[in-house]
Protein backbone atom coordinates (compact mmCIF):
# COMPACT_ATOMS: atom_id res chain seq x y z
CA UNK A 1 0.00 0.00 0.00
CA UNK A 2 3.11 2.55 1.02
CA UNK A 3 4.79 1.43 -1.80
CA UNK A 4 1.99 2.35 -3.95
CA UNK A 5 0.71 5.60 -2.22
CA UNK A 6 4.22 7.33 -2.72
CA UNK A 7 4.91 5.92 -5.88
CA UNK A 8 1.72 6.99 -7.98
CA UNK A 9 0.28 9.04 -5.43
CA UNK A 10 3.06 11.36 -4.26
CA UNK A 11 5.77 10.57 -6.65
CA UNK A 12 7.97 10.41 -4.04
CA UNK A 13 10.34 8.23 -5.25
CA UNK A 14 13.41 7.96 -2.73
CA UNK A 15 10.59 7.42 -0.27
CA UNK A 16 8.79 4.57 -2.15
CA UNK A 17 12.33 2.46 -2.91
CA UNK A 18 12.75 3.15 0.92
CA UNK A 19 9.49 1.00 1.36
CA UNK A 20 10.48 -1.42 -1.17
CA UNK A 21 13.85 -1.74 1.24
CA UNK A 22 11.93 -2.09 4.27
CA UNK A 23 9.36 -4.94 3.04
CA UNK A 24 12.19 -6.93 1.96
CA UNK A 25 13.77 -7.09 5.30
CA UNK A 26 10.74 -7.69 6.75
CA UNK A 27 10.46 -10.27 4.41
CA UNK A 28 13.69 -12.33 5.22
CA UNK A 29 13.25 -11.55 8.76
CA UNK A 30 9.85 -13.56 8.50
CA UNK A 31 11.93 -16.33 6.28
CA UNK A 32 10.93 -16.52 2.63
CA UNK A 33 8.81 -19.40 2.80
CA UNK A 34 6.57 -20.50 -0.12
CA UNK A 35 3.47 -18.25 1.02
CA UNK A 36 6.00 -15.07 0.93
CA UNK A 37 8.27 -15.84 -1.87
CA UNK A 38 5.79 -14.21 -4.69
CA UNK A 39 5.47 -11.15 -2.65
CA UNK A 40 9.75 -11.61 -2.25
CA UNK A 41 9.77 -11.30 -6.25
CA UNK A 42 7.22 -8.98 -6.44
CA UNK A 43 9.70 -6.78 -3.94
CA UNK A 44 12.52 -7.15 -6.58
CA UNK A 45 10.57 -6.13 -9.48
CA UNK A 46 8.76 -3.39 -8.06
CA UNK A 47 12.41 -1.94 -6.96
CA UNK A 48 13.42 -2.28 -10.65
CA UNK A 49 10.61 -0.26 -11.53
CA UNK A 50 11.66 2.89 -9.37
CA UNK A 51 15.54 2.30 -10.94
CA UNK A 52 13.71 2.08 -14.57
CA UNK A 53 11.57 4.59 -14.08
CA UNK A 54 14.95 7.29 -13.26
CA UNK A 55 17.38 6.23 -15.69
CA UNK A 56 19.33 3.91 -13.88
CA UNK A 57 19.02 0.90 -16.07
CA UNK A 58 21.97 -1.67 -15.09
CA UNK A 59 20.83 -1.43 -11.65
CA UNK A 60 17.32 -1.95 -12.72
CA UNK A 61 17.86 -4.96 -14.78
CA UNK A 62 20.12 -6.60 -11.80
CA UNK A 63 16.83 -6.36 -9.56
CA UNK A 64 14.80 -7.76 -12.27
CA UNK A 65 17.39 -10.66 -12.54
CA UNK A 66 17.44 -11.32 -8.51
CA UNK A 67 13.42 -11.41 -8.78
CA UNK A 68 13.64 -13.96 -11.42
CA UNK A 69 15.94 -15.91 -8.99
CA UNK A 70 13.27 -16.09 -6.86
CA UNK A 71 10.84 -17.02 -8.84
CA UNK A 72 12.95 -19.80 -10.63
CA UNK A 73 13.17 -21.50 -6.93
CA UNK A 74 9.68 -21.66 -5.76
CA UNK A 75 7.81 -20.20 -8.28
CA UNK A 76 5.46 -21.69 -11.26
CA UNK A 77 5.03 -20.52 -15.03
CA UNK A 78 2.04 -17.97 -13.18
CA UNK A 79 5.04 -16.49 -10.77
CA UNK A 80 7.60 -16.10 -13.69
CA UNK A 81 4.77 -14.02 -15.78
CA UNK A 82 5.98 -11.10 -13.69
CA UNK A 83 9.77 -11.47 -15.05
CA UNK A 84 8.56 -11.36 -18.51
CA UNK A 85 5.82 -8.61 -17.97
CA UNK A 86 9.10 -6.22 -17.28
CA UNK A 87 10.92 -7.56 -19.80
CA UNK A 88 8.57 -7.02 -22.46
CA UNK A 89 7.75 -3.50 -21.39
CA UNK A 90 12.04 -2.28 -21.12
CA UNK A 91 12.25 -3.92 -24.51
CA UNK A 92 8.90 -1.62 -25.70
CA UNK A 93 10.83 1.11 -24.54
CA UNK A 94 13.60 0.63 -26.51
CA UNK A 95 11.86 0.27 -29.42
CA UNK A 96 12.85 -3.57 -29.64
CA UNK A 97 9.12 -4.33 -31.02
CA UNK A 98 10.06 -7.87 -31.95
CA UNK A 99 11.88 -9.20 -28.92
CA UNK A 100 9.09 -7.40 -26.82
CA UNK A 101 6.57 -9.01 -28.58
CA UNK A 102 8.21 -12.61 -27.66
CA UNK A 103 8.43 -11.89 -24.06
CA UNK A 104 4.39 -10.85 -23.97
CA UNK A 105 3.29 -13.81 -25.63
CA UNK A 106 5.75 -15.77 -23.43
CA UNK A 107 4.49 -14.12 -20.85
CA UNK A 108 0.46 -14.63 -21.71
CA UNK A 109 1.29 -18.59 -22.41
CA UNK A 110 2.16 -18.27 -18.50
CA UNK A 111 -0.47 -16.78 -17.14
CA UNK A 112 -2.52 -19.33 -18.59
CA UNK A 113 -1.60 -21.92 -15.21
CA UNK A 114 -2.71 -18.79 -12.99
CA UNK A 115 -5.88 -19.04 -10.58
CA UNK A 116 -8.23 -16.48 -11.98
CA UNK A 117 -9.32 -13.38 -10.17
CA UNK A 118 -10.62 -9.91 -10.92
CA UNK A 119 -6.92 -8.25 -10.58
CA UNK A 120 -5.38 -11.34 -12.78
CA UNK A 121 -7.67 -10.96 -15.47
CA UNK A 122 -7.39 -7.05 -15.30
CA UNK A 123 -3.48 -8.05 -16.31
CA UNK A 124 -4.28 -10.16 -18.92
CA UNK A 125 -6.44 -8.04 -20.79
CA UNK A 126 -3.66 -5.50 -20.83
CA UNK A 127 -0.99 -8.62 -22.01
CA UNK A 128 -3.23 -9.08 -25.35
CA UNK A 129 -3.22 -5.35 -25.32
CA UNK A 130 0.58 -5.28 -25.61
CA UNK A 131 0.63 -7.87 -27.98
CA UNK A 132 -1.18 -5.62 -30.26
CA UNK A 133 0.79 -2.41 -29.73
CA UNK A 134 3.93 -4.56 -30.94
CA UNK A 135 2.17 -5.38 -34.08
CA UNK A 136 0.84 -2.05 -34.20
CA UNK A 137 4.75 -0.58 -33.73
CA UNK A 138 5.91 -3.50 -36.36
CA UNK A 139 3.15 -2.56 -38.58
CA UNK A 140 0.94 -5.23 -38.89
CA UNK A 141 -2.15 -3.54 -37.97
CA UNK A 142 -4.49 -6.59 -39.12
CA UNK A 143 -2.49 -8.46 -36.29
CA UNK A 144 -2.76 -5.74 -34.06
CA UNK A 145 -6.27 -5.25 -35.06
CA UNK A 146 -6.88 -9.04 -33.70
CA UNK A 147 -5.37 -8.97 -30.36
CA UNK A 148 -7.01 -5.57 -29.47
CA UNK A 149 -10.28 -7.00 -30.63
CA UNK A 150 -9.59 -9.84 -28.18
CA UNK A 151 -8.34 -7.90 -25.08
CA UNK A 152 -12.18 -6.11 -25.69
CA UNK A 153 -14.18 -9.72 -25.35
CA UNK A 154 -11.70 -11.14 -23.11
CA UNK A 155 -12.74 -7.51 -20.99
CA UNK A 156 -16.52 -8.31 -21.85
CA UNK A 157 -16.16 -12.11 -21.08
CA UNK A 158 -13.98 -11.74 -17.53
CA UNK A 159 -14.31 -8.59 -16.31
CA UNK A 160 -18.10 -8.04 -15.45
CA UNK A 161 -18.09 -5.49 -12.77
CA UNK A 162 -19.86 -6.26 -9.63
CA UNK A 163 -18.82 -3.29 -7.77
CA UNK A 164 -18.59 0.32 -8.48
CA UNK A 165 -15.17 0.09 -8.41
CA UNK A 166 -14.51 -2.84 -10.91
CA UNK A 167 -16.74 -0.93 -13.04
CA UNK A 168 -14.04 1.93 -13.37
CA UNK A 169 -11.64 -0.74 -13.49
CA UNK A 170 -14.03 -2.64 -16.72
CA UNK A 171 -14.37 1.33 -18.48
CA UNK A 172 -10.43 1.97 -17.71
CA UNK A 173 -9.76 -1.57 -19.79
CA UNK A 174 -12.30 -0.98 -22.22
CA UNK A 175 -11.08 2.58 -23.31
CA UNK A 176 -7.15 1.63 -23.60
CA UNK A 177 -8.10 -0.97 -25.53
CA UNK A 178 -10.98 0.57 -27.94
CA UNK A 179 -8.38 3.80 -28.33
CA UNK A 180 -5.54 1.34 -29.23
CA UNK A 181 -8.05 0.15 -31.72
CA UNK A 182 -8.59 3.64 -32.89
CA UNK A 183 -4.90 3.88 -34.39
CA UNK A 184 -5.27 0.88 -36.44
CA UNK A 185 -8.18 2.70 -37.94
CA UNK A 186 -6.60 5.64 -38.56
CA UNK A 187 -3.62 3.95 -40.14
CA UNK A 188 -5.59 1.90 -42.31
CA UNK A 189 -7.66 5.11 -43.54
CA UNK A 190 -11.00 3.81 -41.81
CA UNK A 191 -11.73 7.37 -40.62
CA UNK A 192 -15.35 7.33 -39.31
CA UNK A 193 -14.18 4.35 -37.15
CA UNK A 194 -10.87 5.57 -35.86
CA UNK A 195 -13.10 8.95 -34.83
CA UNK A 196 -16.07 6.97 -32.84
CA UNK A 197 -13.54 4.98 -31.23
CA UNK A 198 -11.19 8.01 -29.78
CA UNK A 199 -14.33 9.57 -28.40
CA UNK A 200 -15.86 6.26 -26.62
CA UNK A 201 -12.02 5.78 -25.64
CA UNK A 202 -11.73 9.17 -24.14
CA UNK A 203 -15.63 8.64 -22.39
CA UNK A 204 -14.45 5.69 -21.34
CA UNK A 205 -11.49 6.95 -19.45
CA UNK A 206 -13.15 10.01 -17.98
CA UNK A 207 -15.90 7.77 -16.59
CA UNK A 208 -13.63 4.94 -15.15
CA UNK A 209 -11.71 8.16 -12.81
CA UNK A 210 -8.67 6.05 -13.81
CA UNK A 211 -6.76 6.46 -17.07
CA UNK A 212 -6.61 10.25 -17.10
CA UNK A 213 -3.35 10.46 -18.58
CA UNK A 214 -4.53 7.70 -21.39
CA UNK A 215 -7.42 9.71 -22.00
CA UNK A 216 -5.26 12.80 -22.36
CA UNK A 217 -3.02 11.47 -24.95
CA UNK A 218 -6.15 9.50 -26.67
CA UNK A 219 -7.61 13.29 -27.17
CA UNK A 220 -4.18 14.05 -28.89
CA UNK A 221 -4.71 11.16 -31.34
CA UNK A 222 -7.93 12.66 -31.93
CA UNK A 223 -6.52 15.69 -32.64
CA UNK A 224 -3.85 14.77 -35.04
CA UNK A 225 -6.64 12.83 -37.12
CA UNK A 226 -8.35 16.41 -37.35
CA UNK A 227 -5.03 17.72 -38.56
CA UNK A 228 -5.06 14.85 -40.98
CA UNK A 229 -8.50 15.81 -42.21
CA UNK A 230 -7.96 19.52 -42.38
CA UNK A 231 -10.33 20.35 -39.57
CA UNK A 232 -8.70 22.98 -38.06
CA UNK A 233 -11.88 23.58 -35.83
CA UNK A 234 -12.11 20.62 -34.27
CA UNK A 235 -8.63 20.12 -33.97
CA UNK A 236 -7.97 23.39 -31.86
CA UNK A 237 -11.28 22.19 -29.78
CA UNK A 238 -9.96 19.00 -28.80
CA UNK A 239 -6.52 20.55 -28.09
CA UNK A 240 -7.51 23.14 -25.89
CA UNK A 241 -9.61 20.15 -24.09
CA UNK A 242 -6.12 18.48 -24.25
CA UNK A 243 -4.26 21.07 -22.55
CA UNK A 244 -6.28 21.01 -19.24
CA UNK A 245 -5.34 17.55 -18.68
CA UNK A 246 -1.46 18.50 -19.48
CA UNK A 247 -1.77 21.25 -17.09
CA UNK A 248 -3.07 18.66 -14.87
CA UNK A 249 -1.14 15.15 -15.12
CA UNK A 250 2.34 17.01 -17.16
CA UNK A 251 3.70 14.50 -19.49
CA UNK A 252 7.11 15.67 -21.37
CA UNK A 253 5.81 13.53 -24.62
CA UNK A 254 2.54 14.74 -24.68
CA UNK A 255 3.44 18.13 -24.49
CA UNK A 256 5.68 17.78 -27.26
CA UNK A 257 2.88 16.49 -29.42
CA UNK A 258 0.94 19.30 -28.39
CA UNK A 259 3.28 21.86 -28.84
CA UNK A 260 3.60 20.20 -32.48
CA UNK A 261 0.20 20.27 -33.77
CA UNK A 262 -0.50 23.71 -31.98
CA UNK A 263 2.33 25.14 -34.29
CA UNK A 264 0.34 23.11 -37.61
CA UNK A 265 -2.78 25.02 -36.35
CA UNK A 266 -1.35 28.25 -36.06
CA UNK A 267 0.73 27.85 -39.43
CA UNK A 268 -1.69 29.71 -41.58
CA UNK A 269 -2.94 32.18 -38.81
CA UNK A 270 -0.56 33.60 -36.69
CA UNK A 271 3.32 32.67 -37.80
CA UNK A 272 4.50 34.09 -34.16
CA UNK A 273 2.34 31.52 -32.58
CA UNK A 274 3.52 28.79 -34.74
CA UNK A 275 6.88 29.85 -34.28
CA UNK A 276 6.78 29.88 -30.10
CA UNK A 277 5.09 26.32 -30.84
CA UNK A 278 7.29 24.84 -32.72
CA UNK A 279 10.55 25.75 -30.82
CA UNK A 280 9.16 24.65 -27.75
CA UNK A 281 8.62 21.31 -29.58
CA UNK A 282 12.15 21.04 -31.12
CA UNK A 283 13.39 21.49 -27.45
CA UNK A 284 11.14 18.58 -25.45
CA UNK A 285 12.26 16.29 -28.96
CA UNK A 286 16.04 16.81 -28.31
CA UNK A 287 15.29 16.21 -24.47
CA UNK A 288 13.47 13.25 -25.24
CA UNK A 289 16.18 12.03 -27.67
CA UNK A 290 18.63 12.26 -25.44
CA UNK A 291 16.75 9.97 -22.81
CA UNK A 292 15.88 7.31 -25.93
CA UNK A 293 19.46 7.41 -26.94
CA UNK A 294 20.72 6.87 -23.62
CA UNK A 295 18.02 3.63 -22.64
CA UNK A 296 18.74 2.15 -25.95
CA UNK A 297 22.00 1.99 -25.74
CA UNK A 298 21.28 -0.16 -22.55
CA UNK A 299 21.44 -3.59 -23.64
CA UNK A 300 19.15 -5.56 -21.45
CA UNK A 301 19.60 -8.53 -23.17
CA UNK A 302 23.81 -7.93 -22.71
CA UNK A 303 23.01 -6.82 -18.94
CA UNK A 304 21.24 -10.08 -17.97
CA UNK A 305 23.61 -12.09 -19.73
CA UNK A 306 26.87 -10.71 -18.10
CA UNK A 307 24.43 -11.18 -14.50
CA UNK A 308 24.24 -14.84 -15.25
CA UNK A 309 27.57 -15.09 -16.21
CA UNK A 310 28.19 -13.66 -13.00
CA UNK A 311 26.38 -15.54 -10.94
CA UNK A 312 27.56 -18.95 -12.41
CA UNK A 313 31.42 -17.40 -11.61
CA UNK A 314 30.75 -17.09 -8.36
CA UNK A 315 32.80 -19.54 -6.00
CA UNK A 316 31.03 -22.51 -4.80
CA UNK A 317 31.00 -21.40 -0.89
CA UNK A 318 29.15 -18.34 -2.22
CA UNK A 319 26.99 -20.19 -4.17
CA UNK A 320 26.14 -23.03 -1.10
CA UNK A 321 25.67 -19.83 1.32
CA UNK A 322 22.59 -18.40 -1.19
CA UNK A 323 19.40 -17.93 0.57
CA UNK A 324 17.21 -21.49 0.53
CA UNK A 325 13.65 -20.45 -0.25
CA UNK A 326 11.53 -23.82 0.80
CA UNK A 327 8.13 -24.40 0.59
CA UNK A 328 7.45 -24.20 -3.09
CA UNK A 329 4.23 -23.82 -5.19
CA UNK A 330 2.54 -20.44 -4.21
CA UNK A 331 3.28 -19.63 -7.43
CA UNK A 332 -0.55 -18.93 -8.07
CA UNK A 333 -0.94 -16.43 -5.20
CA UNK A 334 -2.74 -13.50 -6.79
CA UNK A 335 -1.70 -10.12 -6.05
CA UNK A 336 -4.65 -8.88 -4.15
CA UNK A 337 -3.56 -12.26 -1.48
CA UNK A 338 0.27 -10.97 -1.64
CA UNK A 339 -0.48 -7.62 -0.60
CA UNK A 340 -2.98 -8.74 2.17
CA UNK A 341 0.26 -10.95 3.49
CA UNK A 342 2.71 -7.95 2.93
CA UNK A 343 -0.05 -5.83 4.57
CA UNK A 344 -0.25 -8.33 7.60
CA UNK A 345 3.33 -7.62 8.07
CA UNK A 346 4.17 -4.34 7.83
CA UNK A 347 1.42 -4.01 10.58
CA UNK A 348 3.46 -5.50 12.79
CA UNK A 349 7.00 -3.62 12.48
CA UNK A 350 5.94 -0.35 13.85
CA UNK A 351 8.92 1.30 12.97
CA UNK A 352 7.22 1.63 9.04
CA UNK A 353 3.56 2.30 10.11
CA UNK A 354 2.00 5.32 7.79
CA UNK A 355 3.29 8.59 8.87
CA UNK A 356 2.28 12.14 6.99
CA UNK A 357 4.17 12.60 3.67
CA UNK A 358 6.82 15.26 4.00
CA UNK A 359 6.15 18.18 2.02
CA UNK A 360 6.31 17.41 -2.16
CA UNK A 361 9.42 20.22 -2.85
CA UNK A 362 12.26 17.86 -4.14
CA UNK A 363 16.21 18.60 -4.05
CA UNK A 364 18.27 17.95 -7.04
CA UNK A 365 19.84 13.78 -7.56
CA UNK A 366 22.93 13.50 -5.86
CA UNK A 367 26.18 12.67 -7.84
CA UNK A 368 26.88 10.24 -5.39
CA UNK A 369 23.59 8.66 -3.00
CA UNK A 370 24.17 7.01 0.30
CA UNK A 371 22.46 4.06 -1.38
CA UNK A 372 24.08 4.46 -5.21
CA UNK A 373 20.94 4.73 -6.63
CA UNK A 374 20.71 7.87 -7.55
CA UNK A 375 16.95 8.48 -6.68
CA UNK A 376 16.03 12.33 -5.56
CA UNK A 377 15.92 13.39 -1.95
CA UNK A 378 12.59 12.80 -0.30
CA UNK A 379 10.61 16.75 0.32
CA UNK A 380 11.90 18.19 3.47
CA UNK A 381 15.36 16.11 4.54
CA UNK A 382 15.62 13.30 6.62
Amino acid sequence: FYYHLYNEYYHDFRRAFDYTSRIKAIIERNHVTGRLASSYALVYYWRGDLLFGIGNYKDAYEEYFKGREVGEKVLDACGLSDYNYRLGKVLFQQERYDQSLKQFIECYEQQKVCTESYTFNYRAQEVLGNIGLCYYRLDMPDSAAYYYNAALAFIDRKLIPGTSYQRRLFNAAKAVATGNLGSVYDQLGQDSMAEASYKESIYLNVESGREFKDAMLTSLKLARHYDKADNDVKMHHVLMGSRDMLDSIPDKEAERDWNYLMSRYYAGKDLSQAYNHLVRYEFLQDSLNTVQKALKSSDLREHLNNIERARDNRPAEKQRGKTVFPGAGCGRCQPLYRNYCLYLLLYAETQILYTPPRPAAQTCIRAEGTDGTGFPEAGGGQ
